[in-house]
């Protein structure tokens, strides 16, 4: 897995200016318009950052603390900026000389992040309670290749995948589940091969998802957080790649082997129906019912149709160097300007 690498400069948020978006000052060409627009506009003094998340009026994310003229890239620091206040709090830093804080996760009891040192063989998890601060450590790794573990924060529970040993050239491991309120760990299910192409688990409200392999075929699990209940679903191909649940649909990308180039495919849970969709994309997130997705050159928003097609339903104009999305309800571009990091955030209007 290829890990982020980032630069670190300590600069204070507090000089920052959040600003309400004004409609008139950068129009943005439509697709069939939807009822969403950025609400806010702010300028960071950071060179760099990673994993921004939103739960308003807070903004979480990695953030670097050294000069440019560094050659590390290295975001080191867990910054909270509240958008209202502009006042900024670092809650963390890396205990790592080159770290990595990524795989950020909030809701409104719980914040959740990776730190890592930046070859990813020593990877932790931590989880903090927002209202008290106090922080505890979920996991140790140290693996001798690069670790796979990112969290997925769903209520007062933390789940991350594990590598547990290498068969056969094959990564095994498990899925497992750390409890905020009493600390304990349990595993949720056993994994017959980890990599690249399963490395996420994707969370709508009470549901978690993932993917695995089993004598040649894939299959996709959709976990019941409630009641432990898990449904196994067979892909349309053998090899498939970031499956996302967007309501009653699975999007991801398939293909007949992870050697071959993997198409976009979509499959109705309820009809069990699925469909092949010619359309380049390079990465793509659940927003509300819809996805967020960038075709290498442009990112948009496309709804799903009865027949499992999609339709564009907005073009976002600013070209962002990376975009992330928190809980399925805030879309947050950022990119770098000559003062720093700029963070565009994007919801629904009357959200």
């Amino acid at each position: 897995m290829m890990k982020r690498i980032i630069i670190v400069f300590l600069f204070i948020l507090s000089g920052c200016t959040p600003e309400k978006k004004n409609p008139e000052s950068q129009k943005e060409p439509q697709a069939e318009n939807v009822n969403i627009e950025c609400i806010y506009e702010i300028q960071t003094p950071y060179i760099d950052i990673w994993s921004p998340k939103v739960i308003e009026p807070m903004i979480y994310m990695g953030a670097s603390d050294r000069s440019k003229n560094s050659d590390i890239i290295d975001t080191r620091l867990l910054v909270e900026y509240n958008i209202e206040t502009k006042k900024t709090e670092i809650l963390y830093e890396s205990e790592y000389d080159s770290a990595n804080i990524q795989g950020i996760e909030v809701n409104d009891n719980w914040l959740v992040w990776q730190d890592m040192e930046i070859s990813g063989t020593q990877d932790n998890i931590y989880v903090m309670n927002r209202k008290t601060r106090e922080t505890k450590k979920v996991n140790s790794i140290k693996t001798s290749a690069p670790s796979f573990t990112i969290p997925a924060l769903i209520d007062d529970s933390v789940y991350w995948i594990e590598e547990e040993e290498l068969i056969d050239n094959t990564i095994k491991g498990s899925i497992k589940r750390y409890d905020c309120i009493n600390g304990k760990v349990d595993v949720i299910s056993q994994l017959n091969s980890i990599g690249v192409h399963n490395i996420h688990l994707e969370r709508n409200a009470n549901k978690l998802l993932w993917s695995d392999e089993k004598d040649n075929k894939s299959y996709y699990y959709i976990y019941d957080t409630t009641n432990g209940k898990k449904d196994i679903i067979q892909a349309s191909s053998n090899a498939v790649m970031h499956p996302i649940l967007v309501g009653d649909y699975i999007i991801s990308m398939e293909a007949k082997n992870h050697s071959e180039i993997h198409d976009l495919y979509i499959y109705n849970i309820k009809t069990k129906e699925s469909r092949k969709n010619n359309q380049y994309i390079n990465g793509y997130y659940r927003f509300n019912n819809m996805i967020v997705c960038n075709d290498g050159l442009i990112t948009s928003l496309f709804s799903i149709d009865e027949d499992l097609s999609i339709t564009p339903r907005k073009v976002f104009s600013n070209q962002a160097d990376n975009y992330e999305v928190t809980n399925g309800e805030y879309i947050i571009f950022y990119k770098e300007n000559e003062k720093g990091i700029i963070i565009y955030i994007y919801a629904s209007k009357d959200n």
